[in-house]
């Protein structure tokens, strides 16, 4: 479970990260990763992935860290600006903009 934390939160703003990337980093069939990741996090491995992001974005819209939606969508792995502010509202209960006040 180490090795998939620290990997996905090395590559975090990686578009390309997924489950099949992850299958293929860890050398794990994806049912195997499936059952590991439900049994330590209780999350389906994409769901995983998606918490890990926002929750990084999270803690770069609070620290401060960039002053634009657009980079700190960029640095978690979003490409699309409404898709990230939809998932971030969805998963907080609040818009991304609120965090930057």
């Amino acid at each position: 479970m180490k090795g998939l934390e620290k990997f996905v939160r090395e590559n975090v703003s990686n578009i390309n990260l997924s489950v099949s990337l992850l299958v293929s980093e860890l050398a794990m069939s994806e049912s195997s990763l499936l059952r590991l990741t439900k049994r330590n996090v209780g999350l389906t491995t994409k769901k995983y992935i998606t918490e890990v992001r926002l929750s990084h974005a999270r803690e770069l819209l609070e620290n401060g860290t960039y002053d634009s939606i657009t980079r700190v969508a960029i640095e978690t792995g979003y490409t699309d600006i409404r898709t990230f502010s939809r998932a971030f509202k969805k998963h907080f209960g609040k818009k991304t903009s609120k965090n930057l006040d």
